[in-house]
């Protein structure tokens, strides 16, 4: 397949703080084996070498723009870039990942060569912050699905993140922009708004992505934060925007997701002693909780996570309820 004939890609990488993994990630993608790209490089106000090391990029590279920014936040960032890209095709990656050198080739071949496929995911391998290899997510078969399947595997394998998908640009004619009060959960939202206009989804299972798992992320803040306390919003956003998908099992995945992403916060609230954000998220989640109970069939695992919730309730000591609470708080940190 001539490259001439196919679609341009948009590549947008948001950048913040990675000096360190920068050049990694930006190496990859201008070695991709599919040369018809535009790289769009959004500097958002990083305060260290990151804006340097971006321009010089740029100056080897035609194909790289680089936007610079005052510090927004990574929703801002990729709303930039969105405004600006002249692509057929849309692919994020963040800035301390890197992509194997096929990665956009791959993903171009099928989507093109599979009619009324407007969406790709693939599998990924997350490492450690030196790099090594965690694990590999690689789904047995790969295989076109409809829309409502291909949303339900961004709850399962595929993950509710950005970078192992790559989109249409013809299905960002409406709300395509990231909400900008969000800073966890907000990936999700997009996808979801997005995807409705979506026709058939592929489902690759090959890994060509490599996630960068860091201590310092934001996912992995585990302080009673407005950025953490933001994830309950984004999910009570997602379960409005998927009644127009207009499918209960869909609905349901969505409020287990509320409700598994409230509960981490609750049970951070207690173990901190902050009652009054426990009982705000412990009713915020309710709608989610019993299609979570109603759809999980673990009987003593959900005996365990009852008990729990009611010792919690009843303000019994931390150290009684950890006694029950065997999946004990610094499980949320792996």
């Amino acid at each position: 397949m001539s490259q001439k004939k196919c679609g341009k890609v948009s590549i947008v990488i948001p950048v913040y703080k990675v000096e360190k993994y920068i050049d990694n990630c930006i190496a990859s993608v201008i070695k991709q084996t599919y040369t018809n790209l535009e790289v769009l490089v959004v500097d958002d106000g990083s305060p260290d070498m990151c804006p340097k090391k971006c321009d010089c990029w740029a100056a080897k590279d035609s194909r790289i723009r680089v936007i610079h920014q005052n510090n927004m936040g990574v929703s801002a960032a990729r709303n930039r870039a969105i405004e600006q890209l002249t692509g057929d095709y849309l692919l994020f990656v963040d800035s301390d990942d890197w992509i194997a050198e096929d990665m956009v080739e791959t993903l171009v071949k099928k989507i093109e060569a599979i009619p009324k496929t407007d969406a790709i995911f693939c599998g990924y391998t997350e490492v450690n912050e030196d790099g090594e290899i965690i694990r590999t997510v690689e789904p047995n078969h790969a295989q076109r699905v409809c829309r409502d399947e291909a949303v339900k595997s961004i709850f399962g394998v595929y993950g509710t993140f950005l970078w192992n998908k790559m989109f249409r640009v013809e299905l960002l004619k409406e709300n395509f922009l990231f909400d900008l009060d969000l800073k966890i959960g907000e990936d999700e939202l997009w996808m979801i708004n997005v995807l409705k206009s979506a026709r058939d989804i592929y489902l690759f299972n090959k890994s060509l992505y490599f996630y960068r798992r860091r201590l310092a992320g934001a996912s992995n803040d585990y302080s009673l934060n407005s950025k953490r306390l933001s994830e309950v919003v984004a999910q009570q956003r997602t379960l409005m925007s998927i009644a127009e998908y207009k499918s209960e099992a869909l609905a349901d995945l969505v409020k287990c997701r509320l409700y598994y992403c409230g509960y981490k916060i609750m049970r951070l609230a207690y173990y901190q002693k902050n009652y009054k954000i426990f009982e705000e998220v412990d009713k915020q989640i309710e709608i989610g909780r019993k299609v979570w109970y109603k759809t999980h069939d673990n009987f003593f695992g959900n005996c365990r996570r009852k008990i729990v919730e009611t010792m919690m309730r009843m303000r019994i000591p931390q150290s009684l309820v950890k006694i029950f609470d065997k999946n004990d708080i610094l499980e949320w940190k792996r």
